[in-house]
């Protein structure tokens, strides 16, 4: 961690400890009047008012819901959201601990609003109140009326009872869920004068929690089949005519829930069919499970870390939101006199309302200012996030300079495939620009071991596992138009140097690995890119004329985009170009050719 990072750390830990007052207060208002779902006036109020008295802008009564409320900081850049729950539970009050939860998002809201404004970071970052939590689902509704539309990353945790050494754990599963409301509708009589007369609706009802208990022998452990009959008739000498029951269902996956759905349908119109009655079925709210982003989950547990904290990386052993947006749901660990005492029970809504309680949410906002804020920061991670969002599998940063680290992450992605490696592109590389006389050569060396070394590490690595399969394959190292030119106006030396090595390194493993016995047959290529427009070039493109220069020094008259090497790559590792290697392929506009 460099000192910018580590003054900044220490700002986001201290404008958390700097609201400490305001936000005790806030969150023993919340603790102290708990509100059902969509009741929660006195909640939304609170926070909205605390909000503007630091000088935000609030929205209340968001997206036309009426106790949900939106504010806003920082200017262009990602947007990270932090939800904040405040919904309580019928007769028990905050027994789930979503007065902490709010607090936590708002104490972590604050802090990385402080940091952006003060240390002028491109970002934006958003707090969102999320009502009805616990009955209808809101942020399901907010999902649906566009709150999440613009999101890159979303941030919440929850509270639980310490059953370990620890401080909590940064990925727990929370399960699918959907449930149902099935009224039965028979036939009234006379129990004691007609009851042939009768269709009994609480024999229809019975009869589906029966059928219901005996399916549970049919799931599989991790589903959940939860009943009971919230209306049985009015009198005991009464046949009933309409009799009620609910229903929950639980799964580990969204698909499971549809395949549970079905069966619990059948269970309650069989036991319909056989009393000669009707059931009437009406589901609710599909809650889908929480799929949290590993790789966020990771910088959390390194922002813990750093900040004292032990946060297990899993549970030993839902959000509609997750399915859309990079997300996390970690949990935060209470003490608790009894462990069995967990959320939603009473309890643990005491343990929710105490001074220590609140100071241990306080340490997990912290941690998740800090996550919040690399990812307003880091436009690699978010690059990543995305491609994790999108179903590829992100084992996360690799340090191409550490051999430990490239074995470590070379056995468990082979361990996870499902065939061997047959393509890899290579495109470590970093650039240090400075004039020649004054470059140490400290930074020359690890230009170089990044750029070459690095690159030279990884293919080797690769080339190792294609030996151990005994297939075939095809690389591609990307060097730099660099290597054969000199970019005019910048004091690249070093770069250059090391593009050129990449173009060399290319030709020499393609003629190590094409006949060398022992070896199977790998063709290795080099891809030199011309000038890109990127986040690692907006230094050099901020210069005066430099962009005009740039754009001026090829054929095309602009700067190339990161998209236009898609077709290049897949043209060199596919069989389309099965007689080239130690070839390169300049993809520069015509840069090189004037």
């Amino acid at each position: 961690m460099t000192s910018t990072q580590q003054a900044i750390a220490k700002q986001l830990a201290e404008t958390v400890t700097t609201h400490e007052h305001e936000l005790w207060r806030v969150n023993t208002e919340i603790h102290s009047h708990p509100e059902l779902a969509y009741q929660e006036r006195h909640a939304h109020d609170t926070i909205c008012d605390m909000l503007e008295s630091l000088g935000y802008q609030v929205t209340r009564h968001a997206y036309e819901l009426e106790t949900a409320f939106e504010v806003q900081a920082g200017v262009g850049g990602a947007v990270v959201v932090y939800n904040a729950e405040y919904d309580a539970l019928p007769g028990i009050g905050h027994a789930c601990g979503h007065n902490l939860i709010a607090t936590s998002s708002i104490a972590a809201f604050l802090a990385t609003a402080e940091a952006l404004k003060s240390n002028g970071i491109s970002g934006r970052v958003r707090l969102l109140g999320t009502p009805a939590e616990e009955e209808h689902g809101g942020k399901v509704a907010l999902l649906a009326a566009g709150a999440y539309k613009d999101v890159d990353a979303c941030l919440m945790g929850h509270p639980g009872p310490r059953v370990a050494p620890v401080d909590g754990v940064v990925r727990v599963p929370f399960m699918a869920s959907t449930g149902a409301t099935v009224v039965f509708n028979g036939v009234g009589a006379h129990a004691g004068n007609a009851p042939w007369l009768g269709k009994n609706a609480l024999d229809a009802a019975v009869g589906a929690y029966n059928n219901i208990s005996m399916l549970r022998q049919q799931t599989s452990p991790d589903q959940r089949m939860h009943a009971i009959i919230s209306h049985g008739g009015d009198k005991a000498n009464v046949i009933p005519h309409k009799t009620e029951m609910k229903v929950i269902v639980r799964a580990t996956t969204d698909s499971e829930i549809t395949a549970s759905r079905e069966r619990i349908l059948a269970c309650c119109q069989g036991a319909a069919t056989a009393t000669g009655c009707k059931a009437d079925i009406k589901w609710e709210q599909h809650y889908k499970d929480l799929q949290c982003s590993r790789l966020i989950e990771q910088k959390f547990g390194e922002n813990a870390g750093l900040q004292g904290l032990t946060y297990l990386p899993e549970a030993p052993t839902g959000s509609n939101v997750s399915y859309e947006i990079p997300s996390i749901h970690p949990i935060f660990l209470l003490d608790v006199e009894d462990p069995s005492v967990g959320p939603h029970h009473p309890k643990f809504a005491e343990t929710a309302g105490t001074r220590a309680s609140f100071e241990i949410a306080l340490n997990f906002a912290r941690v998740m200012a800090a996550t919040g804020l690399d990812l307003l920061q880091s436009n690699d991670l978010r690059e990543q996030m995305s491609l994790e969002k999108a179903g590829f599998d992100v084992l996360g940063r690799l340090d191409v300079t550490d051999t430990k680290a490239i074995s470590e992450t070379f056995a468990s992605l082979v361990s996870g495939l499902r065939y061997p490696i047959r393509g890899f592109v290579g495109c470590a590389g970093v650039s240090d620009n400075d004039p020649a006389h004054t470059f140490s050569v400290e930074r020359f060396r690890r230009l170089m071991d990044i750029n070459v070394t690095g690159m030279f590490a990884v293919a080797q690595a690769v080339a190792l596992e294609m030996k151990k399969a005994n297939v075939s394959g095809s690389m591609v190292l990307v060097a730099s138009m660099s290597g054969t030119v000199v970019n005019k106006g910048v004091d690249t030396a070093a770069y250059n140097s090391s593009k050129s090595a990449v173009l060399q390194l290319a030709r020499s493993l393609a003629a190590e690995w094409g006949s060398r016995k022992g070896m199977p047959l790998i063709r290795v290529n080099s891809l030199s890119p011309g000038y890109i427009r990127t986040p690692a070039t907006t230094e050099s493109l901020s210069k005066a004329g430099m962009e005009e220069q740039w754009t001026g020094d090829n054929m095309l008259y602009r700067l190339s985009l990161v998209d236009e090497y898609r077709g290049p790559v897949l043209f060199l590792l596919s069989d389309a170009s099965s007689f080239m290697t130690a070839s390169d392929l300049r993809v520069d506009g015509g840069h090189c050719a004037w």
